[in-house]
């Protein structure tokens, strides 16, 4: 089975939710311990390995390591910055 880590700030951004989000955010992550490519994601062009998880109002974008699943970015869908905030991740 997979782990599930979470970067700081997809951290900090769950715990910012109010608590139905922030609980539809938390079931979604870890079903993707049983089903880490569910039907509903979507491989990320321009950043390789990079999966995509639409979770009500809210991306969660994610990446397979092994037996570890790091969230990386978790922000509004209706809001480009979650790719500028991924790119500026990739670029370091």
């Amino acid at each position: 089975m997979l782990t599930i880590t979470f970067t700081k700030d997809a951290l900090k951004f769950v715990k910012g939710l109010e608590t139905k989000p922030a609980r539809q955010v938390y079931e979604k992550t870890l079903a993707l311990t049983s089903e880490p490519r569910p039907a509903s994601s979507t491989e990320l062009k321009g950043f390789r390995g990079y999966l995509r998880l639409r979770v009500g109002d809210f991306r969660v974008i994610y990446k397979i390591l092994h037996d570890d699943i790091e969230v990386v970015v978790i922000d509004n869908r209706a809001d480009d910055e979650v790719y500028r905030h991924l790119e500026r991740l990739s670029n370091i």
